[in-house]
């Protein structure tokens, strides 16, 4: 498998666990409105048939890929932001950019010989 494969792999898991917690367990969720990711071309809203939210969830995969065949640790990094009061929710783009200090959390999943939640 390549690094390419590995990454869009990664990605479409990744859209497929948001898309399914926004259906929540037994019922809707419906806290994410859009992802946005390096691997995407522009953020993503969230199909209309689930239940959208105001966040907007920001992330990298599997960032540091380059470094999968050196063995090195790999992680997935991610932000989440609220969508602005004036923004309109079929567009995501209009709400993707914003300063930091507007950052509801982040963290990152460290991958590797142990996986690590910060």
């Amino acid at each position: 498998m390549t690094q390419e494969s590995v990454v869009m792999l990664t990605g479409l898991i990744f859209v497929a666990a948001m898309l399914y917690a926004s259906v929540g367990h037994g019922g809707a969720s419906g806290y994410l409105a859009a992802m946005a990711s390096e691997e995407m071309d522009h953020p993503q809203p969230i199909p209309n048939r689930f239940p959208k939210g105001e966040y907007l969830l920001v992330y990298d995969p599997l960032d540091g890929s380059s470094n999968i065949d050196v063995g090195v640790s790999v992680g997935t990094v991610f932000s989440i932001l609220r969508r602005p009061d004036d923004a309109r929710i079929d567009d995501p783009m209009s709400w993707v950019l914003q300063p930091g200090a507007q950052q509801i959390a982040a963290g990152y999943v460290l991958y590797g010989a142990s996986t690590v939640f910060v």
